[in-house]
């Protein structure tokens, strides 16, 4: 079995605020599961994905903000402008 962390957990992993991470998964950028009343995140979720991936150039997917967030957190993408 894949070890599952909470909210506040996981968002000490990716160092954001607990609320960010939320938003995420009711946004459904970051996957997650119902256990009663709290949220649980795969650890593996919270990992980069860059191994064995395509460049992000040739990429045709759709990034949500939280995971270009992940990735500039993690210094695996780019940084863009802020609005």
């Amino acid at each position: 079995m894949e070890k599952m962390v909470g909210v506040a957990e996981a968002a000490e992993v990716l160092g954001i605020h607990p609320a960010t991470v939320q938003r995420a998964i009711k946004r459904g950028e970051l996957p997650a599961t119902r256990v009663g009343r709290k949220w649980r995140v795969r650890l593996s979720d919270l990992e980069p994905k860059s191994h064995g991936a395509a460049p992000a150039a040739t990429q045709k997917t759709k990034k949500g903000r939280f995971a270009r967030l992940v990735d500039e957190i993690a210094g695996t993408g780019a940084r863009t402008p802020s609005r």
